[in-house]
């Protein structure tokens, strides 16, 4: 049985979850969670054990008593990172996150610390206050040391905060079809183009996939498409001489971001996105 090989945490719950399917395997499954428990190690343990009690298991209760583990085992803001998204993520607990937020922003020590608290708001930016956002870039600007090292914060904090205000679409399977509307304004400006109002829609594929990207509006509309890294990949200003844009192309697995943004600066106007796989 996979029990006799299992050692790790990772693997019991794994076990645990196989067990469950089972008929009358419900009993079995929960001495596996409890072995995984056993096993676990370190805080990526715990998360792991606390997300299957209550996503696998429906036990809010000993999920929680794992989460607490993670925080007693927790030495920096990485794992203090990944416990506030764990909150988040599994229990949509804003008090424990934010509380989890406040213990990474106590230990950490420069830069790269304030970038990766800063990242929690990719996860939950529409939950919060947009002036928790705006503090995270201060205290991250606050962070650099010198002028050369300020050239580099700056890209790397415009990618976080691009990533933070993105509307996250999630997997796109083959054979999907997406359409998002909004509203441009100065709410939200754009990374490529300086002085023009933009919205961002990150989405995920599982698979290679063809896609194709249409934005539409009453305003000259220009279309970009970025890799994970913030880098662009492609982009379209008029699509078949119109003031629409469309970004045709084969994609490798992996996570993207949209921005839907205007030819001209501060354009204010609503759109359409649709995204055909």
């Amino acid at each position: 049985m996979q029990e006799n090989v299992a050692k790790t945490a990772a693997e019991w719950v794994f076990v645990a979850r196989s067990v469950a399917q089972l008929p009358g395997g419900q009993e079995q499954a929960l001495r596996c969670m409890a072995r995984a428990g056993m096993a676990a190690q370190d805080v990526a343990d715990w998360l792991a054990v606390a997300k299957a009690w209550v996503q696998d298991f429906d036990d809010t209760e000993m999920a929680k008593h794992c989460m607490e583990k993670a925080e007693s085992d927790a030495e920096d803001t990485e794992e203090w990172v990944r416990i506030a998204k764990a909150w988040h993520n599994n229990f949509q607990d804003s008090d424990n996150l934010q509380r989890s937020v406040r213990e990474a922003e106590e230990i950490a020590e420069g830069y790269a610390d304030w970038v990766e608290i800063l990242s929690v708001w990719d996860e939950v930016f529409h939950d919060v206050d947009r002036d928790i956002l705006e503090s995270g870039i201060s205290r991250v600007v606050a962070a650099a040391d010198d002028g050369g090292f300020l050239d580099m914060m700056q890209a790397d904090l415009s990618h976080a905060a691009r990533q933070a205000t993105a509307v996250d679409l999630g997997l796109l399977p083959s054979q999907t079809i997406v359409i998002k509307t909004g509203t441009w304004s100065s709410e939200c400006v754009s990374n490529q183009r300086p002085g023009s109002y933009a919205r961002f829609y990150k989405f995920t594929l599982i698979e290679p996939l063809m896609l194709s990207i249409d934005l539409s509006s009453s305003v000259d509309a220009y279309l970009y498409l970025l890799r994970a890294d913030g880098t662009v990949l492609d982009e379209n200003d008029d699509w078949q001489d119109g003031t629409d844009s469309r970004i045709e192309r084969h994609l490798a697995a992996g996570t993207y971001t949209i921005e839907a943004t205007t030819f001209s600066e501060e354009e204010s106007g609503e759109f359409s996105l649709a995204i055909n796989t």
